[in-house]
């Protein structure tokens, strides 16, 4: 198999192995649509205004849109700026994001001096199709950090084996691209990882004298990533000291721990897609640990053959997979006293460098087997696979369960009314029949290169498996992806001026109609303040009110009104974007103009063109004294440290990929 050849096929098995995302067919599902969605649509809206995205006003009283910074990722800025973000845009970044995973674990493998083309496609397409990409489908920011995190773990192996300026710029920018797009806790193990692949290869150099240490490149790599990044580690390091859920407790880092019983998905993924109590009540979404049922065959294999150096990489994964295991086994708790392992939580996310470190051992073994020495031990590994799924098949009707009955209804029924003994047994007979099949291929095709003749069945197994599991962790079933998008085409665009004969409370999500299937922060979509929202971030501020005990008369008000009332008061709002509300106030008295905004450090008040003190009301409201008469007010959120930074951080970004882009024309022509 030709290297193009190897590739095109990978990017299109990905493409068939999510077909209901790639053509549009249906939605994805929870927090997909709950909170990246609405978020993305918004981010799209403000870069086609041509407006800096800092503030958005629609969610929570107003939320500081800088401080996430998935709002700096160059990828969902790009594509979001020719027509928005819409529903198509939304599957085509997960979708993009799945062929850069791909990819990217090729890059990967061939570090690992791995040259089989069939090994770098079919376990590059298993990453992809693993249970961490098809479990937790739902979290765009896990999707990228899987994405780019390969091409980091190349990148950093590859510079301190020949250090060049091309490797180095390409770490760099993923390393932007997993902070910006990516998950923050994933983005500190990778950091970690980075740092001790660094401090391995700079203490063999020192001591085996083999080449001298690039430290001046190394110094220059941490001042691009420095000034690149520049904005959003800024706003992040504003944040902290008004976010809610910033300190977290020992206890508190544990939520979403992958559960001892989940690793029957190891062999079994579709057991794991509902009924969760018997899998220690762990949301179905983050206990998916599958990476193909060959890679642990031919993880056994290693043992058979000594392979050192993919026993040591199983190893690590293994660690990985130990450390996920959060609330059953202490080494999470003692990683939260390292510098930053206090702010995240979900420790399943380390299974993904358990997956990662699987399949890079299954590939190495696979890449050097003898296809006549190891023959009789594969036959032995896929027979014995077999076999055991019969012994599953037999225990579950031992015990009652009528599993073949399932088998004759539906997906949906599967995944509704069976049990998961019931689906355990139904997916052990599809892997006794293949795995089977395989043995007796390989026995069959003495002669000739039987890796080849069993990668097709290999390939059935990772589609057939992401299929039966995305349909309850990928995209929903119920769904009607054209429907839905007509109506979010119908809905405002640009910044409609909110109507100050509405309240706040009537903006809640049930209070409009939601396009069909769609059901929370629906307020985003059709741009209308409120002072609800589902979302991982809360202000201090907001949380205080929210115990208030006069909370729905405070957010029974308009976006904008006065304290006091009189007869004679006008307001007129003449000009709204999510940064800047500009209004005409008059009245015969003096009073107080309050906004239904956050007061979040980078309000400015103008009176009439004049910068005036504003101050906080209601815990966390803006108030701003107006004298009697008729006035210009202007209520602007800006920062120019953050306008500053933000150039600084384009620029940047466009110089390295532009030097990027040069070396590497260089370096292949």
């Amino acid at each position: 198999m030709k290297p193009l050849l190897s590739k095109s096929l990978l990017i299109l098995l990905i493409g068939i192995a999510f077909f209901q995302i790639t053509f549009g067919l249906k939605l994805m599902n929870w927090d997909m649509m709950d909170i990246t969605f609405p978020w993305r649509n918004f981010i799209g809206a403000c870069l086609q205004e041509g407006i800096l995205p800092t503030w958005n006003p629609f969610i929570t009283l107003g939320f500081p849109q800088q401080a996430d910074p998935q709002t700096w990722y160059p990828i969902s800025a790009l594509i979001s700026l020719p027509f928005g973000y819409n529903l198509y845009t939304l599957h085509f970044e997960f979708i993009l994001h799945l062929i850069i995973a791909g990819l990217g674990f090729r890059y990967l493998l061939k570090s690992f001096q791995v040259k089989n083309e069939i090994a770098l496609f079919l376990f590059s397409l298993a990453y992809v199709c693993s249970g961490f990409f098809v479990g937790n489908a739902q979290f765009m920011g896990w999707i990228v950090s899987a994405a780019w995190i390969p091409i980091i773990i190349a990148s950093t192996l590859l510079f301190f084996q020949k250090p060049q300026w091309t490797i180095l710029l390409q770490l760099v920018l993923s390393l932007f691209m997993l902070l910006t797009g990516g998950y923050p806790g994933l983005f500190i193990i990778t950091g970690y990882v980075v740092i001790v692949i660094a401090c391995y290869y700079l203490w063999k150099n020192y001591f085996n004298h083999r080449s001298e240490i690039p430290w001046k490149k190394m110094i220059a790599g941490m001042v691009l990533f420095i000034s690149l990044s520049s904005v959003v580690l800024y706003c992040s390091f504003e944040i902290r000291s008004h976010i809610y859920r910033d300190q977290l407790t020992v206890d508190r880092t544990l939520f979403g721990s992958l559960s001892t019983e989940s690793f029957v998905s190891l062999m079994y993924p579709f057991g794991t897609v509902n009924q969760t109590s018997e899998l220690g009540n762990v949301d179905v979404s983050i206990i998916n640990s599958y990476f193909g049922i060959f890679s642990l065959a031919f993880i056994v294999l290693a043992f058979f053959q000594k392979n050192k150096k993919a026993l040591l990489l199983f190893a690590a994964a293994l660690v990985f997979f130990l450390v996920a295991l959060g609330n059953d086994l202490p080494l999470r708790r003692l990683l939260y006293y390292l510098p930053f392992w206090n702010t995240f939580r979900f420790p399943t996310i380390f299974r993904l460098f358990g997956i990662i470190f699987s399949l890079v051992a299954a590939a190495h073994v696979f890449d050097q087997i003898n296809l006549q020495r190891d023959r009789k031990k594969i036959i032995g590994i896929f027979l014995s696979i077999a076999l055991l799924q019969l012994v599953t098949i037999i225990g579950v009707s031992s015990l009652g369960e009528t599993w073949w009955l399932v088998t004759k209804k539906n997906l949906r029924y599967f995944i509704t009314e069976s049990t998961i003994a019931q689906r355990i047994a139904a997916q052990a007979f599809i892997v006794a029949v293949l795995y089977t099949l395989l043995a007796c291929i390989v026995f069959l095709k003495r002669k000739s290169n039987y890796l080849l003749w069993i990668t097709p069945l290999l390939v059935i197994e990772i589609l057939l498996f992401t299929q039966m599991n995305g349909a309850k962790t990928v995209y929903n079933m119920d769904t009607n992806f054209k429907e839905t998008q007509a109506a979010i085409s119908e809905l405002p665009k640009g910044f409609p001026i909110p109507s100050l004969n509405d309240s706040l409370v009537n903006s809640q999500d049930n209070a409009l109609k939601a396009p069909p299937f769609l059901w929370r922060n629906i307020n985003m979509l059709y741009k209308k303040p409120t002072f609800y929202g589902y979302t991982p971030y809360f202000l201090d501020s907001t949380s205080a009110l929210e115990n208030d005990p006069a909370l729905q008369e405070l957010i029974a008000t308009p976006f904008l009104y006065f304290l006091q009332k009189a007869n004679d008061q006008h307001i007129a709002i003449t000009a709204f974007s999510p940064n800047k509300i500009t209004c005409n106030i008059s009245g015969s008295e003096s009073n107080k103009l309050v906004l239904t905004q956050n007061n979040y450090p980078g309000w400015t008040v103008f009176i009439d063109g004049k910068p005036t003190p504003h101050h906080t009301i209601h815990q966390t409201m803006i108030a701003v004294a107006i004298p009697a008469g008729n006035h210009n007010i202007t209520f602007e959120f800006s920062n120019k440290a953050i306008t500053l930074l933000f150039w600084l951080s384009l620029s940047t970004f466009i110089a390295v990929l532009a030097a990027y882009v040069y070396l590497w024309k260089i370096r292949n022509s």
